[in-house]
C-alpha cells in the first residue's frame, strides 16, 4: 500500500489528497509538501469505532472519493468508494480462519463492501472468479489491476553480500527458497515431503523458509527429521526487506506449495522437479512445489 500511495502522489496531480492512517503508520509515507494531508486516527480495525469515526471524517474534508485498500467499507459512506480486495480467502479456506463468528463477521462485512463499493479492484482474473462465484458480484463491476514490484526489489548482485546472508542461516549448498506465514493453506508440510522426494531423486540443496513460524516451527523441525532432512532445512523466521531481496536473488528456485492464493494466473501453476539436469513437469490447481 505504501509504494502504491507514494507513486499515486508521485503523479503530480491537481487532486488534493487525505491520507487516513493509524498513528504508528504517520510517518511511514512519503508525501509532497503540497497537496496531501494526513489525518491519523486510532480507531482499531474492524471495530465499531471505525465504522462511525471514517464517515466523519470523510464528511469533515468532504471527501469526494474514498479508495480503502482493505475489503471493509463504511456501512455508511457519505462519498463514491472503490475497494480494493486481494482474494477471499477466508471464504475459500475456512480452517484459515477457525471461529465461526470470525468468519460470520468476514462474510458479511465482505458482502456489505462489494454491494456498496462502485468499483471493486483486485489482483487477479482469478479472484475475480472467486469474488463471483463467492459473493455474487456483478464482473462489470470488478477491475483487474496486477501488482507491482517495489524497486526495492531489484536483484542484489553483490556476491559478498548474497555469501554474507547465506552464512548467516547456515546455508550450505545451493537453495530453494518460500516465503511466507505459517498457515494451513500454506501447505508448508507438503513443501516439505516434496523436497523429500527431491533429494531422493538425486537432488542436492537446501529449502530456506522466510517467514514468521510461531507454533508451526516445532511441527516443521519435527517433520523434517521425521523425513530425514533436517540438515537441509533453514528455517530464518522473520526477515526484513533488505535481507528478504537478498534471500530471493540468492535463490536457484521459488517453490510456492500454497494450496490457495489470490494471485494466480488462470488457477494453474508448474510443478517442476529438476535431477540430474531431466525436467518433469506436473500440472495441480493452485499449487506449486518444486
Amino acid at each position: 500500500m505504501k509504494c502504491l500511495v507514494e507513486t499515486v502522489l508521485a503523479l503530480r496531480t491537481t487532486h488534493q489528497y487525505l491520507l487516513i492512517l493509524p498513528p504508528t503508520a504517520a510517518d511511514a509515507i512519503n508525501v509532497p509538501a503540497t497537496g496531501v494531508e494526513i489525518k491519523t486516527s486510532s480507531a482499531g480495525y474492524y471495530s465499531l469505532r471505525e465504522q462511525f469515526e471514517l464517515p466523519r471524517i470523510l464528511r469533515r474534508y468532504k471527501v469526494d472519493l474514498l479508495h480503502s485498500p482493505h475489503f471493509l467499507l463504511p456501512l455508511i459512506c457519505p462519498c463514491p468508494a472503490v475497494v480494493t480486495i486481494h482474494d477471499v480467502i477466508y471464504l475459500a479456506c475456512k480452517e484459515d480462519l477457525p471461529s465461526w463468528i470470525g468468519r460470520l463477521y468476514y462474510r458479511l462485512m465482505m458482502s456489505m463492501a462489494v454491494r456498496r463499493a462502485d468499483r471493486i479492484l483486485t489482483d487477479s482474473d482469478f479472484s475475480k472468479q472467486d469474488l463471483v462465484r463467492y459473493l455474487g458480484v456483478d464482473p462489470v463491476k470488478v477491475e483487474v489491476i496486477y501488482p507491482g514490484v517495489s524497486r526495492n526489489f531489484l536483484p542484489v548482485a553483490d556476491p559478498t553480500t548474497l555469501q554474507a546472508l547465506r552464512e548467516k542461516y547456515g546455508v550450505e549448498r545451493d537453495y530453494l527458497l518460500y516465503t511466507g506465514i505459517y498457515k494451513p493453506r500454506k501447505n508448508h508440510a507438503g513443501l516439505l515431503r516434496a523436497f523429500q522426494r527431491f533429494l531422493a531423486l538425486g537432488g542436492d540443496a537446501d529449502l530456506v523458509i522466510a517467514g514468521p513460524m510461531k507454533e508451526g516451527e516445532l511441527q516443521l523441525r519435527r517433520l523434517a527429521n521425521d523425513l530425514g532432512i533436517s540438515t537441509h532445512l533453514k528455517l530464518t523466521g522473520f526477515v526484513k526487506d533488505d535481507e528478504l531481496r537478498a534471500l530471493y536473488s540468492g535463490a536457484r528456485v521459488y517453490a510456492c506449495p500454497s494450496l490457495y492464493e489470490g494471485l494466480v494466473f488462470g488457477g494453474i501453476l508448474i510443478i517442476a522437479l529438476t535431477v540430474d539436469g531431466m525436467r518433469r513437469t506436473e500440472r495441480r490447481k493452485g499449487m506449486l512445489v518444486v
